[in-house]
């Protein structure tokens, strides 16, 4: 999913942001190949719903042929598949790297500063990555700070 957004990004008009997209189809790779050996394994409800929802966006795209529908499309998937990050950082914040979460929202919050043209295809990803990313960084440094303020 991440290879499509960066293609419908760039081809929406995206230059100075293109980056974090990019960054974002080699982390996924990687986690993905670490997810292999040492992931939980299995599928729950919400992945397969995320995963119907991948494969309709493909479909979207296909039909409507334009790169500022098909951002928003993906950007909308992406989002169903980052609901189990999401829920995972909420029920079990001790699971997720808080650091690296930190580091996340951060350069997410830079790129929002590269932004060259205040147009809505060029601003929606980093908005939107801005804002799932700080979200996941504020439920795991919630759940972290409660767990040790019982202790």
């Amino acid at each position: 999913m991440g290879v499509v957004i960066a293609l419908s990004y760039r081809a929406a008009g995206a230059e100075a942001t293109i980056w974090v997209p990019i960054t974002y189809i080699i982390g996924p790779v990687v986690t993905s190949l670490l997810a292999i050996k040492f992931g939980e394994g299995g599928w729950t409800k919400l992945d397969r719903i995320c995963l119907v929802g991948v494969g309709i966006g493909l479909i979207l795209w296909g039909l409507y042929r334009s790169p500022s529908i098909a951002l928003g499309i993906n950007i909308g998937i992406d989002f169903l598949g980052a609901l189990p990050t999401i829920r995972k950082s909420f029920r079990r914040p001790d699971d997720e790297n808080l650091l690296a979460w930190l580091l996340f929202s951060v350069a997410n919050a830079l790129n929002l500063l590269a932004i060259d043209r205040w147009m809505w295809q060029i601003v929606i990803y980093p908005i939107y990555i801005f804002l799932v990313t700080s979200t996941i960084f504020l439920l795991l440094w919630r759940g972290q700070r409660n767990r040790y303020r019982s202790i």
